[in-house]
């Protein structure tokens, strides 16, 4: 523990534990979440898309409004204020029984995903030496994948009992990780200088703003078509997968299981690997593995080639989320790298809220094999303009 202390620091270490723990929870409920929506409302495929497009809506919202909000007060207490968020949504969730109700707590647990997660990397940032982040990340991704590997076959278990238990265990897991989180983690102070800074921002205009956030924007907006294709994962798959194979929801079972083991077993090893690599190259690869990873998730009908697609797409998530977030921390200044996450993360935001809707639209007119060939098009003209943009960046950082 020591070792792992002085390689990370405490503050890492709280946040790993943290991801293990919500990791789990997570992973029980995020398979069947669209099944148990399907369920309980008893409606069509659309208004369970609208309502599981509520809480990326709010998240985009709340970035725009808030997104330097843990540059100004600081990582722990945003942090804490998101978790409280996040234990509120998954309490209320047990209860709802009205397509309203779902929404309304999906919003309050979007705030929460808002606030959180640019808090929690600027944490990482603020608590790791420049050469590690990398690997601070792939670690991160690991344990939420380890989680994710847990989480499913108990999730199946508890959805089989008993549904609504798994916004309880959720509900647990965001109040303990606030308990830890009150108790041991420190706040990271700014300086004189960053304050001063930070007072002068407030006086920009959206304009400027825009102009003076412009490479992590672009980033951001390049990063959608990525992200496109994980809102149809998490979404319209899941009902694809029910027209391809007869006992779906064991097949769905087995491909999260696998799909986080080889999260845990591929994350640290291909950052590792690829470390050498400049950013361009990184981009180049992953993006054409996610482009041909649409195509065979569009034709996998055995679970041979949907496990061999699943090996494809996370060596590209490996590869390319890692690293994108510490180009992300190399472009943000000390005193913004709260904004700058918040910013970069917004695709995921914007993909999960347009996404679900259009790809269901999609799905009903033209199958889910058509769905899918079009993310592959999609994912490859932006890995295009993609490689361009952190080209040109690059040379800029090399520059200063």
């Amino acid at each position: 523990m020591n070792r792992l202390k002085q390689r990370y620091g405490s503050p890492v270490l709280i946040c790993f534990f943290g991801e293990f723990l919500t990791g789990i929870t997570g992973a029980m409920l995020a398979p069947f979440l669209l099944f148990y929506l399907y369920d309980v409302l008893g409606t069509g495929i659309l208004p369970v898309m609208l309502v599981i497009g509520a809480r990326p809506l709010t998240e985009v919202a709340v970035t725009l409004v808030a997104g330097g909000l843990t540059d100004r007060i600081g990582r722990r207490k945003v942090i804490l204020t998101a978790l409280a968020f996040q234990t509120v949504s998954a309490a209320g969730f047990m209860m709802a029984d009205h397509i309203w109700l779902f929404a309304l707590f999906y919003v309050l647990n979007g705030i929460g995903g808002a606030l959180y997660i640019p808090a929690q990397r600027a944490q990482i940032t603020d608590s790791t030496e420049s050469g590690r982040r990398s690997e601070a990340f792939a670690v991160l991704h690991a344990i939420e994948g380890l989680g994710a590997a847990v989480g499913p076959a108990a999730g199946l278990a508890v959805y089989s009992y008993q549904p609504s238990l798994m916004f309880g265990f959720q509900a647990c897991a965001f109040f303990l990780y606030w308990l830890v989180v009150y108790f041991k983690m420190p706040e990271v102070w700014r300086s004189k200088r960053q304050k001063e800074i930070l007072e002068r921002e407030k006086l920009l205009s959206a304009k400027k703003v825009f102009f003076q956030h412009r490479p992590v924007l672009s980033l951001m907006f390049l990063s959608v078509p990525v992200s496109l294709f994980y809102a149809q994962l998490e979404s319209n798959y899941r009902l694809y997968l029910e027209t391809l194979f007869e006992d779906f929801l064991f097949i769905l079972t087995v491909y999260t299981v696998c799909r986080a083991l080889l999260s845990i077993t591929m994350q640290i090893p291909l950052v590792k690997w690829t470390e050498g690599l400049n950013i361009q190259t990184v981009v180049s690869i992953s993006y054409v593995c996610y482009a041909v990873a649409a195509i065979g998730f569009a034709f996998s009908s055995s679970i041979f080639w949907l496990l061999s697609t699943a090996v494809l797409f996370t060596a590209a998530e490996s590869m390319l989320l890692n690293h994108m977030q510490t180009f992300v921390s190399r472009l943000a200044p000390d005193h913004m790298r709260g904004r700058y996450f918040a910013f970069f993360g917004l695709h995921w935001d914007i993909s999960r809220t347009i996404g679900p809707f259009l790809g269901g639209m999609m799905f009903i007119k033209f199958g889910g094999a058509a769905l899918f060939l079009a993310i592959a098009g999609i994912v490859a003209a932006g890995g295009i303009a993609q490689y361009r943009t952190v080209l040109t960046l690059s040379s800029r950082l090399r520059k200063n």
